[in-house]
């Protein structure tokens, strides 16, 4: 019982999802665990783009890929200057996803927006 009682309370600490504990994360990103937990506590504890409960294990520091290549990070690195805000894996994906590029992520706006008025027979789909 005691060991199953201490594997609890290691997963009790939030890692990223290469799982890392939050201490590797933050320092890879430049900032102190204090720093993210109180970036987390601004946010209300949701994730900065949908809104969701920020999880142990689900959540991420995002930074800007762009300036942290400015400053010399590699990819996967940052400094207290390139970090945005804190993300679910699920958003950090779709900025990743979109490049960073906010052309991408409108015209993916665009894309749903003009789907659901087909669907809804607002429009015609030709």
């Amino acid at each position: 019982m005691t060991k199953h009682k201490g594997r609890k309370q290691r997963r009790a600490i939030w890692t990223d999802p290469v799982g890392q504990t939050k201490q590797a994360t933050a320092e890879r990103h430049g900032i102190s665990v204090f720093d993210v937990e109180t970036m987390k506590k601004k946010q209300g504890g949701l994730c900065a783009i949908c809104q969701t409960k920020l999880l142990p294990g689900k959540m991420v520091i995002d930074h800007d890929h762009e300036l942290a290549a400015l400053h010399g990070h590699p990819v996967d690195h940052g400094c207290r200057y390139c970090v945005r805000a804190m993300l679910c894996f699920k958003c950090n994906n779709l900025l990743g996803s979109a490049q960073d590029d906010p052309a991408i992520l409108m015209r993916a706006i665009a894309y749903i927006k003009l789907a659901r008025k087909i669907h809804n027979g607002e429009v015609s789909s030709n």
